[in-house]
């Protein structure tokens, strides 16, 4: 595993407003935001229509307070500048982010490096040791698996079939988008006449009420003026 820079994974000179305390943490956010990326393999179809490359790095990033952290990343988010033969590549981005996982309890949680932790731990060291080079393991049986797959694939129409397959219920799916659409149109107009009848209903409602009322108050002021002229013995 290698140590690199923070400028090679952001380039310092966009960022001269941050200090560099700042822009440092500003590449750790970064890192670690890629990272929660890693949890999902990318489809396996479109992984193989292509040739099989291991792609995501391992490595220790470097602070100025000494301190380093380690991150996974592909390699077309690095810049690199050293020798790259030192790097330590990965092919199954989720196998590399648990190998990942794994690194950083042992190193960045001091249990490697302290003797008296070591010796306390010597087991749970052990155990985490032995989980990292199965999943290498894995990855490695995943990386051949896969090239194996791209050959035998690669002179067969199935891709092509895939792709035709798939703008097929794209095109599908366009269609039920615009019928949906259609639909809706014809809800908002059902909404519309609706609503204007119960406008209509409710208008029609208030002037007999008011109509109503103008009867039923003439009533009234006629037979208080009949009490005035007659009041009750």
């Amino acid at each position: 595993m290698r140590n690199i820079r923070c400028d090679e994974i952001l380039n310092r000179n966009d960022f001269l407003k941050l200090s560099l305390l700042d822009f440092e943490e500003q590449v750790k956010r970064y890192c670690i935001n890629k990272m929660t990326e890693y949890e999902n393999e990318p489809s396996k179809i479109d992984t193989l229509k292509s040739y099989p490359e291991k792609k995501y790095e391992i490595f220790k990033l470097l602070f100025e307070d000494e301190n380093s952290k380690i991150f996974i990343l592909d390699t077309d988010l690095i810049n690199y500048e050293d020798d790259l033969n030192e790097r330590e590549l990965y092919y199954s981005r989720i196998i590399a982010k648990r190998i990942c996982d794994n690194m950083k309890i042992l190193h960045e949680d001091a249990i490697i490096g302290i003797p008296e932790t070591e010796f306390e731990y010597k087991e749970d060291i052990e155990n985490i040791k032995s989980k990292i080079e199965e999943l290498k393991e894995l990855d490695e049986n995943e990386y051949n698996l896969d090239r194996f797959a791209h050959n035998a694939l690669k002179d067969t129409n199935l891709f092509d079939e895939i792709e035709e397959f798939k703008n097929e219920v794209s095109q599908e799916n366009e269609k039920l988008k615009e019928q949906l659409k259609v639909s809706e149109k014809k809800i908002l107009n059902l909404s519309n006449k609706l609503r204007i009848s119960l406008e209509t209903i409710e208008k029609t409602r208030d002037n007999l009420q008011l109509h109503t009322t103008s009867r039923f108050e003439k009533i009234m002021k006629y037979v208080k003026e009949k009490t005035k002229k007659n009041p009750p013995t």
